[in-house]
Protein backbone atom coordinates (compact mmCIF):
# COMPACT_ATOMS: atom_id res chain seq x y z
CA UNK A 1 0.00 0.00 0.00
CA UNK A 2 2.74 2.38 0.94
CA UNK A 3 4.89 2.04 -2.12
CA UNK A 4 1.79 2.46 -4.31
CA UNK A 5 0.86 5.51 -2.82
CA UNK A 6 4.50 6.39 -3.15
CA UNK A 7 4.33 5.50 -6.94
CA UNK A 8 1.51 7.97 -7.51
CA UNK A 9 3.07 10.47 -5.70
CA UNK A 10 5.99 10.48 -8.28
CA UNK A 11 3.67 10.23 -11.01
CA UNK A 12 2.46 13.60 -9.83
CA UNK A 13 5.30 14.88 -9.14
CA UNK A 14 6.69 13.65 -12.99
CA UNK A 15 3.31 15.54 -14.31
CA UNK A 16 3.75 18.45 -12.66
CA UNK A 17 7.66 18.99 -13.34
CA UNK A 18 6.51 18.20 -17.15
CA UNK A 19 3.83 20.80 -16.87
CA UNK A 20 5.80 23.31 -14.79
CA UNK A 21 8.65 23.18 -17.83
CA UNK A 22 6.11 23.39 -20.91
CA UNK A 23 4.52 26.49 -19.43
CA UNK A 24 7.94 28.18 -18.80
CA UNK A 25 8.84 27.31 -22.06
CA UNK A 26 5.92 28.75 -23.43
CA UNK A 27 6.64 31.78 -21.70
CA UNK A 28 9.91 32.31 -22.98
CA UNK A 29 11.42 32.92 -19.30
CA UNK A 30 13.43 30.17 -18.84
CA UNK A 31 17.35 30.36 -18.32
CA UNK A 32 16.40 34.07 -17.56
CA UNK A 33 18.67 34.14 -14.22
CA UNK A 34 17.27 37.96 -13.48
CA UNK A 35 13.80 36.78 -13.80
CA UNK A 36 14.48 33.76 -12.02
CA UNK A 37 16.01 34.63 -8.75
CA UNK A 38 18.61 37.96 -7.49
CA UNK A 39 22.05 36.90 -8.10
CA UNK A 40 23.62 40.20 -7.68
CA UNK A 41 26.36 38.87 -10.27
CA UNK A 42 27.12 36.37 -7.51
CA UNK A 43 26.53 32.51 -8.73
CA UNK A 44 23.37 31.23 -7.38
CA UNK A 45 23.12 27.96 -5.26
CA UNK A 46 19.10 26.67 -4.77
CA UNK A 47 18.87 24.44 -1.60
CA UNK A 48 15.82 22.14 -1.97
CA UNK A 49 14.86 22.28 1.58
CA UNK A 50 15.92 24.36 5.02
CA UNK A 51 19.10 22.26 6.27
CA UNK A 52 20.99 23.06 3.01
CA UNK A 53 19.96 26.52 3.07
CA UNK A 54 21.20 26.89 6.31
CA UNK A 55 24.80 24.85 5.57
CA UNK A 56 25.20 26.42 2.44
CA UNK A 57 24.42 30.00 3.65
CA UNK A 58 27.33 29.56 6.50
CA UNK A 59 29.88 27.66 3.93
CA UNK A 60 29.45 30.53 1.44
CA UNK A 61 28.98 33.45 3.63
CA UNK A 62 28.19 35.91 0.74
CA UNK A 63 30.58 34.72 -2.21
CA UNK A 64 27.35 32.86 -3.28
CA UNK A 65 23.09 33.94 -3.76
CA UNK A 66 21.96 31.10 -1.63
CA UNK A 67 17.93 30.41 -2.92
CA UNK A 68 15.45 27.96 -0.38
CA UNK A 69 13.36 25.99 -3.31
CA UNK A 70 10.38 24.79 -0.51
CA UNK A 71 9.54 28.12 1.32
CA UNK A 72 8.90 28.11 5.07
CA UNK A 73 6.18 26.37 6.62
CA UNK A 74 5.78 24.08 3.52
CA UNK A 75 6.57 20.63 3.50
CA UNK A 76 8.86 18.81 1.23
CA UNK A 77 6.97 15.37 1.32
CA UNK A 78 4.32 17.42 -0.43
CA UNK A 79 5.79 19.29 -2.85
CA UNK A 80 5.10 19.86 -6.64
CA UNK A 81 7.43 21.93 -8.82
CA UNK A 82 6.09 25.54 -10.27
CA UNK A 83 7.28 27.08 -13.29
CA UNK A 84 9.21 29.43 -11.74
CA UNK A 85 10.84 26.49 -9.74
CA UNK A 86 12.36 25.69 -13.26
CA UNK A 87 13.27 29.42 -13.64
CA UNK A 88 15.49 29.05 -10.45
CA UNK A 89 16.84 26.09 -11.66
CA UNK A 90 17.76 26.37 -15.03
CA UNK A 91 19.32 29.79 -13.63
CA UNK A 92 21.71 28.07 -10.98
CA UNK A 93 25.26 27.51 -10.83
CA UNK A 94 24.33 24.44 -8.25
CA UNK A 95 21.60 22.00 -7.41
CA UNK A 96 21.59 21.48 -4.11
CA UNK A 97 19.33 18.13 -3.07
CA UNK A 98 19.26 14.90 -0.97
CA UNK A 99 18.56 12.23 -3.28
CA UNK A 100 16.96 8.72 -3.41
CA UNK A 101 13.50 8.11 -3.50
CA UNK A 102 11.75 10.34 -1.49
CA UNK A 103 13.41 13.13 -2.93
CA UNK A 104 11.96 12.22 -6.62
CA UNK A 105 9.84 15.47 -7.09
CA UNK A 106 13.56 17.61 -6.74
CA UNK A 107 15.17 14.86 -8.88
CA UNK A 108 12.02 15.41 -11.52
CA UNK A 109 12.83 19.02 -11.47
CA UNK A 110 16.77 18.64 -12.18
CA UNK A 111 15.58 16.59 -15.29
CA UNK A 112 13.51 18.92 -16.32
CA UNK A 113 15.76 21.53 -16.53
CA UNK A 114 16.30 22.76 -20.24
CA UNK A 115 20.24 22.86 -19.64
CA UNK A 116 22.69 20.22 -18.01
CA UNK A 117 23.00 21.86 -14.66
CA UNK A 118 25.41 21.31 -11.60
CA UNK A 119 23.86 19.02 -8.73
CA UNK A 120 24.90 18.18 -5.47
CA UNK A 121 23.16 14.76 -4.55
CA UNK A 122 23.70 14.69 -0.61
CA UNK A 123 22.92 10.98 0.66
CA UNK A 124 25.78 10.32 -1.71
CA UNK A 125 28.19 12.24 1.14
CA UNK A 126 26.87 10.26 4.11
CA UNK A 127 26.05 6.12 5.20
CA UNK A 128 22.55 5.84 3.91
CA UNK A 129 19.91 4.16 6.11
CA UNK A 130 17.19 1.65 5.02
CA UNK A 131 13.91 3.23 7.04
CA UNK A 132 13.08 1.01 9.98
CA UNK A 133 10.01 -0.30 11.54
CA UNK A 134 10.38 -0.88 15.07
CA UNK A 135 8.03 -2.74 17.33
CA UNK A 136 4.32 -0.90 16.99
CA UNK A 137 4.89 1.23 14.42
CA UNK A 138 2.60 1.20 11.81
CA UNK A 139 3.72 1.51 8.00
CA UNK A 140 5.53 -1.08 5.73
CA UNK A 141 9.15 -1.55 5.09
CA UNK A 142 9.27 -0.84 1.31
CA UNK A 143 13.09 -0.82 1.50
CA UNK A 144 14.01 2.78 1.08
CA UNK A 145 16.91 5.06 2.20
CA UNK A 146 15.29 7.65 5.10
CA UNK A 147 15.87 10.87 4.09
CA UNK A 148 16.54 12.82 6.93
CA UNK A 149 20.16 12.62 6.35
CA UNK A 150 20.93 16.16 8.52
CA UNK A 151 19.48 15.00 12.05
CA UNK A 152 22.99 13.63 13.07
CA UNK A 153 25.54 16.32 13.79
CA UNK A 154 28.01 13.98 12.40
CA UNK A 155 26.44 13.77 9.13
CA UNK A 156 25.79 17.63 9.23
CA UNK A 157 29.98 18.24 9.32
CA UNK A 158 30.20 15.59 6.17
CA UNK A 159 27.27 17.38 4.42
CA UNK A 160 29.09 21.05 4.70
CA UNK A 161 32.16 19.46 3.48
CA UNK A 162 30.12 18.15 0.32
CA UNK A 163 28.76 21.58 -0.19
CA UNK A 164 31.80 23.46 0.23
CA UNK A 165 33.99 21.43 -1.68
CA UNK A 166 31.35 21.83 -4.72
CA UNK A 167 30.78 25.49 -3.74
CA UNK A 168 34.79 25.84 -4.33
CA UNK A 169 34.07 24.81 -7.96
CA UNK A 170 32.08 27.70 -8.68
CA UNK A 171 33.35 30.17 -5.95
CA UNK A 172 37.51 29.37 -6.23
CA UNK A 173 38.02 31.81 -3.58
CA UNK A 174 35.73 30.70 -1.37
CA UNK A 175 37.00 31.58 2.18
CA UNK A 176 37.62 28.10 3.66
CA UNK A 177 37.38 29.83 7.26
CA UNK A 178 33.75 30.38 7.04
CA UNK A 179 33.47 25.71 6.69
CA UNK A 180 36.21 25.61 9.52
CA UNK A 181 34.29 27.32 12.03
CA UNK A 182 31.07 25.97 11.21
CA UNK A 183 32.46 22.30 11.32
CA UNK A 184 33.67 23.23 14.85
CA UNK A 185 30.78 24.04 16.09
CA UNK A 186 29.05 20.85 14.40
CA UNK A 187 31.65 19.07 15.86
CA UNK A 188 31.46 20.61 19.83
CA UNK A 189 27.43 20.15 19.15
CA UNK A 190 28.14 16.02 18.63
CA UNK A 191 29.98 15.47 21.56
CA UNK A 192 27.82 17.64 23.20
CA UNK A 193 24.97 15.12 22.18
CA UNK A 194 27.16 12.13 22.93
CA UNK A 195 27.88 13.02 26.27
CA UNK A 196 24.18 13.30 27.03
CA UNK A 197 23.56 10.36 25.39
CA UNK A 198 26.14 8.51 27.38
CA UNK A 199 24.74 9.37 30.21
CA UNK A 200 20.74 8.65 29.41
CA UNK A 201 19.62 5.12 28.08
CA UNK A 202 16.23 5.49 28.12
CA UNK A 203 14.57 5.49 24.84
CA UNK A 204 12.79 8.23 22.95
CA UNK A 205 9.00 7.96 22.33
CA UNK A 206 7.09 9.83 19.56
CA UNK A 207 3.64 9.79 19.46
CA UNK A 208 3.82 10.65 14.97
CA UNK A 209 6.25 10.38 12.71
CA UNK A 210 9.77 9.51 13.59
CA UNK A 211 11.98 11.48 11.42
CA UNK A 212 15.28 10.99 13.67
CA UNK A 213 16.98 7.48 12.21
CA UNK A 214 20.08 9.29 11.96
CA UNK A 215 20.48 10.96 15.01
CA UNK A 216 19.36 7.66 17.26
CA UNK A 217 21.65 5.60 15.04
CA UNK A 218 24.49 7.78 15.78
CA UNK A 219 24.71 7.53 19.67
CA UNK A 220 22.90 4.01 19.78
CA UNK A 221 19.78 5.52 20.70
CA UNK A 222 16.36 3.24 21.01
CA UNK A 223 13.16 4.72 19.71
CA UNK A 224 9.78 3.62 19.67
CA UNK A 225 7.22 5.27 17.57
CA UNK A 226 3.78 5.66 15.70
CA UNK A 227 5.13 6.07 12.21
CA UNK A 228 8.18 6.28 9.80
CA UNK A 229 9.78 9.62 9.06
CA UNK A 230 8.31 9.53 5.55
CA UNK A 231 4.68 7.76 6.18
CA UNK A 232 1.93 9.17 4.56
CA UNK A 233 -0.63 8.13 7.68
CA UNK A 234 -1.31 10.25 10.50
CA UNK A 235 -3.61 8.91 13.16
CA UNK A 236 -2.34 6.14 14.97
CA UNK A 237 -4.22 2.96 15.80
CA UNK A 238 -5.29 1.81 19.06
CA UNK A 239 -2.79 -0.72 19.02
CA UNK A 240 0.36 0.96 18.39
CA UNK A 241 -0.92 3.46 21.25
CA UNK A 242 -1.52 1.22 23.60
CA UNK A 243 2.24 -0.28 22.37
CA UNK A 244 3.75 3.03 23.00
CA UNK A 245 2.24 3.71 26.23
CA UNK A 246 3.62 0.22 27.49
CA UNK A 247 6.79 0.99 26.13
CA UNK A 248 6.89 4.37 28.60
CA UNK A 249 5.72 2.78 31.29
CA UNK A 250 8.12 -0.02 31.01
CA UNK A 251 11.34 2.11 31.00
CA UNK A 252 9.82 5.05 32.89
CA UNK A 253 9.96 7.78 30.16
CA UNK A 254 8.12 11.07 31.28
CA UNK A 255 8.13 12.79 28.13
CA UNK A 256 6.41 12.13 24.84
CA UNK A 257 7.71 13.57 21.99
CA UNK A 258 6.58 14.87 18.67
CA UNK A 259 8.30 16.46 15.52
CA UNK A 260 7.77 20.39 14.16
CA UNK A 261 4.47 20.81 11.95
CA UNK A 262 2.82 17.41 13.60
CA UNK A 263 -0.61 16.95 14.88
CA UNK A 264 -0.24 16.25 18.69
CA UNK A 265 -3.17 14.52 19.72
CA UNK A 266 -1.45 11.27 20.13
CA UNK A 267 1.36 12.37 21.85
CA UNK A 268 -0.78 14.03 24.39
CA UNK A 269 -2.73 11.72 24.54
CA UNK A 270 -0.11 8.45 25.41
CA UNK A 271 1.56 11.92 27.97
CA UNK A 272 -2.04 11.94 30.09
CA UNK A 273 -1.95 8.21 29.94
CA UNK A 274 1.60 7.80 31.90
CA UNK A 275 0.83 10.63 33.55
CA UNK A 276 3.69 12.47 31.90
CA UNK A 277 4.19 15.57 29.30
CA UNK A 278 5.02 16.38 25.67
CA UNK A 279 7.97 18.02 23.74
CA UNK A 280 9.20 18.80 20.88
CA UNK A 281 12.13 18.18 19.10
CA UNK A 282 12.42 20.06 15.96
CA UNK A 283 14.25 17.79 13.12
CA UNK A 284 15.08 21.21 11.02
CA UNK A 285 12.83 19.62 8.17
CA UNK A 286 9.74 22.38 8.01
CA UNK A 287 10.93 25.52 9.58
CA UNK A 288 8.42 28.28 9.66
CA UNK A 289 8.72 31.65 8.66
CA UNK A 290 8.42 33.32 11.70
CA UNK A 291 11.80 31.29 12.95
CA UNK A 292 13.12 31.78 9.96
CA UNK A 293 13.03 35.72 9.91
CA UNK A 294 14.00 35.30 13.38
CA UNK A 295 17.41 34.22 12.08
CA UNK A 296 17.03 30.59 13.98
CA UNK A 297 18.77 28.02 12.07
CA UNK A 298 20.25 24.34 12.22
CA UNK A 299 22.62 25.15 15.26
CA UNK A 300 19.68 26.63 17.33
CA UNK A 301 17.14 24.05 16.77
CA UNK A 302 20.08 21.40 17.64
CA UNK A 303 20.84 23.25 20.99
CA UNK A 304 16.96 23.16 21.96
CA UNK A 305 17.11 19.79 21.25
CA UNK A 306 19.66 19.19 24.01
CA UNK A 307 18.13 21.22 26.34
CA UNK A 308 14.75 19.75 25.68
CA UNK A 309 16.33 16.30 26.26
CA UNK A 310 18.09 17.38 29.10
CA UNK A 311 14.80 18.72 30.93
CA UNK A 312 12.22 15.48 29.51
CA UNK A 313 12.72 13.72 33.33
Amino acid sequence: MLAEKRGIKRLRVIVAAFLAAALCLSLGACGKAEEAVEGDGKPVIVTTIFPYYDFAKNVCGDAAEIVLLVPPGSDSHSYEPTPKDVQKVNACALFVYTGGEEDGAFAQLLESADAEVASLKLIDSVEPLKEQLVEGMEGEADGGYDPHIWTSPKNAGLICKAIHDAAKTIVPDLDDSLYEAYAAQLDELDADFAAYFAEHKEPLIFGDRFPFRYFTAEYGVEYYAAFPGCADYTEPSAKTIKTLIEKARENGVKTIYYAEGADTSAAEGIAAEIGGKTALLHSCHRVTQAETDAGKGYLDFMRENLETLKNSD
